[in-house]
């Protein structure tokens, strides 16, 4: 056995979670994009560190990015920026689509950076409800798909809103809900989900036990299923009395 390198206390201390952070290559100021670059970089540099292939299988993935006002300059800065970063991190950068009208859609991401710097399309079902820039699901979903090497399975994500789980308007519907009750539409394509839930692997553990089951229930029944509460008049016996 080799023994691993020693991992520097700053870098060590900031972890994985920052991959989300300052992902604004889009920044028309230049300090901004140098702070980006340098984030990014730790994420390289220890992902380097512990074994991780330079590929987008092991993805650094990002949002584009503020759009300034003008989305076509951005998507040029963010381009433009992309030369600044290290190898270890361009080789495994991914760009996801927004979740509001104002940013980025799958088809804005294809056109506007994949076809000029082949960076790979991260597809998330639920911004795509907020934000589909003319497209369908499956032809967005496809359309990311496309931007994947062909020896690695396109990673997605997958939500669902809490206002509607919730049943509350109060709540932003862009949240994500506790658990996910629809079945998850592929369209037939092989991908590799990441479900995006508030009860993490709770939420996973009753999707992956449930995908091949009562395949013709419906929305509602599914719902009150993950929630463990007995459809009122279901079958089984009459009347009420008693018996809790």
């Amino acid at each position: 056995f080799h023994a691993a390198p020693a991992i520097p206390d700053p870098l060590w201390s900031r972890g994985l979670g920052d991959v989300y952070k300052r992902q604004v290559l889009t920044s028309p100021h230049e300090h901004v994009v140098e702070n980006c670059v340098r984030d990014l970089s730790i994420h390289g540099e220890l992902f380097d560190m512990i074994g991780l292939s330079r590929t987008p299988y092991n993805k650094i993935n990002i949002h584009l990015g503020g759009a300034y006002g003008d989305k076509e300059s951005a998507m040029d800065r963010f381009c433009k920026n992309f030369e600044l970063l290290p190898e270890s991190v361009r080789s495994r950068l991914t760009v996801e689509n927004d979740d509001k009208e104002s940013m980025y859609s799958t088809k804005e991401l294809y056109h506007g950076i994949y076809s000029r710097i082949s960076v790979p399309i991260v597809f998330d079902y639920h911004h795509h409800r907020f934000c589909d820039g003319g497209l369908s699901e499956q032809e967005a979903l496809e359309l990311a798909i496309s931007t994947w090497p062909k020896d690695i399975t396109p990673a997605t994500h997958y939500s669902e809103s809490r206002s509607v789980e919730k049943e509350d308007d109060s709540i932003r519907p862009q949240a994500h809900s506790d658990y996910v009750y629809d079945k998850i539409n592929t369209y037939g394509n092989d991908i590799d989900i990441m479900i995006e839930a508030k009860r993490k692997e709770l939420a996973v553990a009753r999707s992956v036990s449930y995908t091949h089951l009562r395949a013709h229930e419906t929305r509602e029944d599914r719902v009150l299923r993950v929630l463990g509460v007995k459809k009122k008049g279901g079958g089984g016996g009459g009347g009420g009395g008693g018996g809790g």
